[in-house]
């Protein structure tokens, strides 16, 4: 159900602030029909509606704010955000004004500043790059030029609505203005509503949405995007100086041109086939180039100055026309400039809402709609932002998109267990689980530690109410040589079991997948080792987690150590993927805090590493992404707290989620350089895991930077807020070295008998892991390999 309303006054700022929201996990519709049922969208968590009043009269913006809101809040909407231009242009007084009278409030909260694009507020007068409004672009706007750098007045030429500067105490009735001249300033801002519930009614820039909670409580929704062109068109109805000298630079440095011929348009005898012609020969003139314009900006000043008009409706429907055949033809990607233009095309395809991916930077907007039962997508973009190179970078955005998918869609498979059940009583499903698998007899692999903690008897309980007989196998050495794997797997051979039961940790896991696909003679487990693609599903596997970390119970990998190489291998095939999962939090309640944290840090290092693998894609970004959020928000709990259930089945999630990334993409240099660690010095994983990771990750940094931002903007709840990507990266790895540090990690391979003259030899088992090196970002060679090893004994 819809849980925020945000109304713009024009397109692209509703997709400027949808985006805000969407980058959160919100799933985000942007609409540019203001009669929109709320109703028919109740699968989407935020709903942004363009009312399309920017240029409407007060009176009718008044009218139009007043609907959606009285609408809104009768369908039992909890939040209202009146979006207004950063720029403050519009009808700002009446349709904030409007806000408040439908609300039934007695205030609305207003925060009109964006210290990111230079929009600050000092006692009720707003600031653009240091200027007072009033003297800034928007006072020459030529379509909405502003003429106060008064909030108070500006608002007061519309409505009679009290305004006041927000000091620190109590709020006014009326409208309430906030003071914010920095982005952290912006975050305590939100943080002090959110703690007051005054999250209601609030008016603001799409800046501040920034500082919204999600809105949903659902696994975060992460859309995927296809391939785009990195040839870029862009159309452009905006008349604003920034994007005149946007334009204007581009085609200095040497981008094809044209110009929408306003006089025939603004006669009346410019028509449909007028428009299809130009946007032929725009396609044409297009072709080849990296970048390509068009715009209405050659006559149009003029135009204004002999006719005294208004850019007419019939400026914008000539561009949307354009626009439509420019998108058809397929083979560039299309960014559009100004909201009135978008909304032009939208009415010219039929397009009812798009919904917003990404921020590729800020104001720049990539989304995507339904066209005909196709996917398709554009690039938006509000007149008023950016740099003079603006549009170079969102093409080189473009080539970079273009090189990170250029893998051929069957490059990468995802290979999952059949079902899976979590949350409370999730071992009452075994008996079902078996019925329905058609067991007659059940071996289970478990240790002797799981069994005196009496976590085993809450399975076998299950299994003797299914009324079947279980074999148990509770001998299980930790990190197991191949070896002892297979004699673990002989042993389940002479039971004639024909369904598994994997109570346990990593170990335990890996020794039930081996014996999933070896009951047979002909090969074992060596033989795996050097082909592993012969094994075939021979008996069926639940697969019952008793740590949240290795993931296990979920990938198709089982590891064993070899002796005589002095490390360890990973044995990989589709067919060890168990067939059934169970997630239960009591599972790991009584866990020690020692192995929940190596286990939990083991967790967190798959979804980094998955995600900044040369292997990633979608499909593992998706899910190395949600399990890095959920492992760095609930670790610290889950380890110190006994009775924080909700926090342990939640870190069940997460390192479930980090498994299913290495399914579909992979590790990399953090587990090839620790797997000599166990090998050699029987460390144990997570300890191994957590050692090598700050010192991977930030020998990874140069080549996973926009990465390490991703997962940062998508880990991160606080307030702290930050604008670069390197600030982002760093701020992401001082974290995970908090993380490791907080729960007490070892982090001296001395502590582990480790001497410097065993450097030598630890360089050369670890780069014998080629099979993870490859996946790494940055190339690892023996030099990089031993300053990381150095690292850990100083």
């Amino acid at each position: 159900m819809i849980g925020l309303l945000v109304i713009a006054d024009d397109l692209t700022g509703a997709l400027d602030s949808g985006v805000q929201l969407a980058r959160k996990g919100d799933r985000v519709a942007v609409s540019a029909d203001p009669t929109m049922d709320v109703a028919l969208l109740d699968d989407y968590d935020v709903l942004v509606i363009d009312a399309e009043t920017r240029h409407a009269s007060s009176d009718e913006a008044y009218r139009t704010v007043f609907e959606l809101v009285s609408t809104a809040c009768a369908h039992g909407v909890t939040r209202i955000y009146k979006k207004v231009d950063s720029g403050l242009r519009g009808n700002v007084g009446a349709e904030i004004a409007a806000a408040l009278a439908a609300s039934g409030r007695d205030h609305i909260d207003f925060v009109p500043a964006y210290p990111k694009m230079g929009r600050v507020t000092k006692g009720l007068v707003q600031y653009v790059d240091g200027r007072p409004l009033a003297q800034s672009v928007f006072a020459t706007d030529p379509i909405d030029p502003v003429a106060t750098s008064r909030i108070d007045e500006l608002i007061h030429l519309e409505s009679d609505v009290a305004v006041s500067p927000c000091d620190g105490s109590a709020l006014k009735p009326g409208v309430d203005v906030f003071d914010c001249d920095s982005d952290e300033g912006l975050a305590r801002i939100g943080r002090r509503l959110a703690e007051a519930d005054d999250l209601v009614l609030v008016a603001g820039c799409a800046g501040f949405l920034e500082t919204y909670p999600r809105q949903s409580s659902t696994p975060a929704y992460v859309p995927v995007c296809t391939r785009l062109s990195p040839k870029l068109s862009v159309l452009s109805g905006s008349v604003n100086a920034v994007t005149r000298s946007q334009l204007d630079f581009i085609e200095a440095h040497g981008a094809p041109r044209m110009h929408l011929p306003l006089a025939p348009v603004l006669s009346g005898s410019w028509c449909e086939c007028d428009a299809i012609q130009l946007a032929r020969d725009f396609v044409r003139v297009a072709q080849g180039a990296p970048l390509a314009l068009l715009d209405t900006l050659d006559f149009c000043e003029a135009a204004l100055f002999e006719r005294r008009i208004h850019p007419s409706q019939a400026i914008n429907q000539a561009m949307g026309r354009i626009a439509r055949e420019v998108l058809e033809d397929g083979g560039r990607t299309l960014m559009v400039i100004g909201g009135d233009t978008l909304a032009s095309l939208m009415t010219a395809m039929g397009i009812r809402t798009l919904e917003p991916m990404e921020e590729i930077l800020p104001g720049v907007v990539l989304a995507r709609f339904e066209d005909a039962g196709r996917e398709r997508y554009l690039i938006t973009k509000s007149g008023a932002f950016g740099a003079d190179d603006l549009l170079m970078q969102v093409q080189q955005y473009l080539v970079e998109k273009q090189e990170v998918s250029a893998m051929p869609v069957d490059a990468y498979s995802l290979k999952l267990p059949h079902a899976v059940y979590s949350g409370a009583n999730s071992l009452g499903r075994i008996p079902a689980i078996l019925k329905g698998a058609g067991a007659t007899k059940v071996a289970a692999f478990t240790d002797g530690s799981i069994r005196s903690r009496g976590l085993f008897d809450l399975v076998a309980k299950q299994v003797e109410a299914a009324g079947l007989v279980c074999e148990v196998f509770d001998d299980l050495m930790p990190e197991p040589t191949y070896e002892a794997a297979q004699a673990t797997v002989d042993q389940f051979r002479s039971t004639g079991a024909d369904f598994i039961i994997a109570c346990g940790g990593g170990s335990v896991m890996d020794a039930a997948k081996l014996a999933s696909v070896l009951d047979t003679d002909a090969y074992g487990v060596k033989d795996l080792l050097s082909d592993p693609g012969r094994a075939r599903k021979c008996a069926p596997l639940l697969a019952i987690p008793t740590t949240a970390g290795t993931g296990a119970e979920c990938t198709p990998n089982a590891i064993v150590a070899v002796p005589e190489q002095e490390t360890k291998i990973g044995i990989v095939n589709d067919n060890m993927v168990p067939d059934y999962v169970i997630l239960d939090a009591e599972m790991i309640r009584n866990l020690p805090r020692k192995i929940a944290a190596t286990t939990g840090v083991d967790a967190l290092a798959h979804c980094i590493e998955c995600l900044t693998s040369k292997k990633a894609n979608p499909m593992s970004d998706t899910f190395a992404l949600e399990g890095l959020d959920i492992i760095m928000n609930n670790i610290m709990r889950a380890c110190d707290d006994e009775d924080a259930i909700v926090e342990k089945n939640r870190m069940q999630i997460g390192a479930f989620y980090g498994g299913i990334a290495i399914t579909a993409s992979g590790t990399t240099a953090v587990h090839g350089l620790a797997y000599p660690l166990g090998g050699k010095y029987h460390m144990a994983h997570g300890v191994s895991i957590a050692m090598m990771l700050l010192p991977v990750l930030e020998f990874n940094e140069p080549a996973c930077r926009t990465k390490f931002a991703q997962a940062w903007d998508r880990a991160h709840h606080g307030d702290k807020v930050l604008s670069t990507e390197g600030e982002k990266s760093r701020a992401l790895l001082d974290r995970i070295g908090d993380i490791v540090r907080d729960l007490d990690i070892p982090t001296d391979l001395k502590e582990f008998g480790v001497k410097p003259e065993d450097l030598e030899g630890l360089v050369e088992a670890g780069m014998q892991q080629q099979r993870l090196l490859v996946n790494n970002m940055r190339e690892v060679t023996a030099e990089d390999a031993r300053a990381i090893y150095e690292r850990l004994l100083r």
